[in-house]
């Protein structure tokens, strides 16, 4: 019961069949012929393969996207860390000297120093959350701003 088998029709075409076979008795219980039945289920098996092929597709794929996410993870972790970190370390220093400075244009020079240094991390911060920004929230019509 249920066997498939690959064959050739008569015009050469490739089909599989679904093939049942169940035998035919006497009230002796000799069999005595058979019942056949062949069902064509080539769409069906190529549908199932195609599926197949998708999911294992869509397994690389996925599987691709985790490695992308992971990726950029890091590189998100290295920015905050080798940018962001030293200019806030920067400016506590700054600030630091500036509270123990001894002249108002020492203390002057420090401060400015301080906003010049928090700016620039402002911009950073800036750029890095437009990179995070979801492309998605374009194609939605969502505008960007510079």
């Amino acid at each position: 019961l249920n066997k498939l088998v690959d064959v050739e029709t008569y015009d050469g075409q490739r089909k599989i069949m679904n093939n049942s076979v169940a035998p035919i008795h006497n009230a002796q219980g000799v069999i005595v012929g058979a019942v056949i039945v062949n069902e064509d289920v080539t769409d069906r098996v190529r549908a199932q393969e195609a599926l197949q092929d998708a999911n294992q597709k869509l397994r690389r794929l996925s599987r691709r996207l985790f490695k992308v996410q992971e990726d950029e993870k890091r590189h998100l972790a290295r920015e905050l860390h080798d940018h962001m970190a030293q200019s806030l370390t920067a400016a506590k220093i700054n600030l630091q000297t500036a509270q123990q400075a001894q002249n108002s244009s020492e203390i002057e020079q420090k401060l400015q120093d301080s906003i010049t240094i928090l700016d620039e991390l402002f911009e950073q911060v800036r750029k890095l959350s437009l990179d995070l920004r979801s492309p998605l929230l374009d194609d939605l019509g969502l505008p960007r701003k510079s």
